[in-house]
């Protein structure tokens, strides 16, 4: 259909006549052929929409499993830190220190989560070190995890 309407354009332009082609039979190849592309559109936008909620779907179950994990770590986490509190003889601020050291913060960050100062994370910061017989904050988190 579509080399036909070029076919009937053609013939404007050249004057040189391959088939017999009316511009009404044009028009009705034409109409013909959005038809066509249109259907195919459609059923490719129905497949792209079954696909896309297919994908959120799975987005979804790996975020909760991500959730999941991340809250299994967390209490893990806290456990290991109350036991460790428990067996040193930390008070519950140095244990809250603690808690936030194991996780990688920097004083700043801790100083921010516990709403206290950088000089009061450095002080209970020493003072971990001194009960746990550790002198950084590696030796920490190893002692932790």
């Amino acid at each position: 259909m579509l080399f036909s309407s070029i076919g009937h354009f053609a013939v404007r332009v050249t004057g040189y006549q391959f088939i017999e082609i009316t511009s009404n039979q044009v028009k009705f190849g034409g109409i013909i052929e959005m038809l066509i592309l249109g259907t195919a559109l459609l059923y490719r936008f129905k497949f792209i929409k079954r696909e896309n909620h297919d994908i959120r779907n799975q987005l979804e179950h790996y975020v909760k499993e991500l959730q999941n994990v991340a809250n299994t770590k967390e209490q893990t986490l806290q456990e290991s830190v109350d036991q460790i509190s428990i067996s040193h003889n930390l008070s519950k601020r140095e244990t809250e220190v603690l808690l936030e050291l194991s996780k990688g913060f920097t004083n700043k960050q801790i100083g921010e989560a516990l709403h206290i100062s950088i000089a009061t994370v450095k002080f209970h910061t020493s003072n971990i070190y001194a009960k746990l017989d550790v002198s950084n904050r590696s030796e920490v988190i190893e002692k932790v995890t």
